[in-house]
């Protein structure tokens, strides 16, 4: 099941001045977990979020959208989240996308899950804050890397 929202009830923030609409890919099978995410990215006005409930779809997503950014539990049905992971950085098309893995497991370190090819990693539950300044990074990663050569 995929869905596209952009929409939360109190409104979204104001875009920040110069924000381009940029999509997010947020693969979640937790419904929970899902919908907390789709509040939080609810919340930033120029962010438009489309969902994914198992990593075969996250990864079809992905390469059909283009996305600025992956929002990827790692345990996922079917296949999972290193499994997407995998297929998605062996892609041209997909190869630079950032990705955030989520999971209630701690990752031995922050180094191994960027060696991995994660932009970073959160561990469920996260903090607000965390999640924030983490996808405030990788998106801004993923407009820098977008923008053509001077």
């Amino acid at each position: 099941m995929t869905t596209v929202s952009n929409q939360q009830p109190h409104g979204p923030a104001p875009a920040r001045p110069g924000a381009k609409q940029v999509l997010v890919l947020s693969v979640e099978d937790d419904a929970s977990d899902a919908a907390l995410i789709s509040e939080l990215v609810a919340r930033r006005a120029d962010v438009t979020l489309l969902s994914a409930t198992h990593g075969g779809a996250g990864v079809k997503l992905a390469r059909a959208h283009l996305p600025a950014l992956i929002l990827m539990d790692m345990n996922l049905p079917g296949l999972s989240g290193m499994d997407a992971l995998g297929f998605l950085r062996n892609d041209p098309n997909t190869a630079a996308i950032p990705i955030i893995g989520l999971s209630s497991d701690a990752p031995r370190s922050a180094n191994s899950t960027r060696l991995c090819g994660f932009f970073g990693y959160l561990t469920k539950p996260f903090k607000f804050e965390d999640f924030e300044t983490m996808v405030d990074a990788a998106l801004l990663h993923s407009a820098q890397r977008r923008q053509p050569a001077n």
